[in-house]
């Protein structure tokens, strides 16, 4: 579970407040550019400075970087996904983030920050589906309509 309380985080020319947040299983914030679905998720990583209390600890897909000399079988080793050959830096930016997004799914606290970026079709409606099936609180920030059936926060 993933508890956000009195949330704010404040910029030279505007802030960002958010009085309480509970993810149980699936929440999705919706906003326009800079509305502050990123810095939220940044800020529940520990990766900014913030007011407020955040509990829970997370995995952000986003921030995953490997080191350009790993290789799939390195990774699979690591967080226990389906092995492959390639170098990471020979995979395409779609099959990049499917690789970041089947690490993420084997945490229990997932925060997704455009996790549809860079998929195709076929991975899109893996990622959904992976969505459904999961036990695991889930924070996505997104644009797209593909999550409007899970419960959704404006922001």
């Amino acid at each position: 579970m993933i508890r956000v309380r009195k949330f704010n985080k404040r910029y030279k020319a505007f802030s960002i407040s958010i009085e309480s947040l509970d993810v149980l299983r699936v929440l999705v914030l919706k906003g326009s550019n800079g509305s502050g679905k990123s810095t939220l998720l940044k800020a529940i990583k520990g990766l900014i400075r913030y007011k407020g209390r955040i509990t829970g600890k997370c995995f952000l897909l986003d921030k995953l970087d490997f080191p350009n000399r790993l290789t799939g079988k390195d990774v699979s080793f690591i967080f226990g996904t389906t092995p492959f050959k390639k170098r990471l830096k020979h995979l395409s930016k779609g099959q990049m983030q499917k690789l970041k997004i089947d690490c993420a799914f084997t945490f229990d606290n997932i925060l997704l920050d455009e996790p549809l970026d860079g998929l195709d079709q076929v991975n899109r409606t893996y990622l959904t589906d992976l969505v459904k099936k999961s036990r695991a609180s889930i924070l996505i920030a997104t644009h797209s309509n593909m999550f409007d059936k899970y419960e959704i926060r404006r922001i």
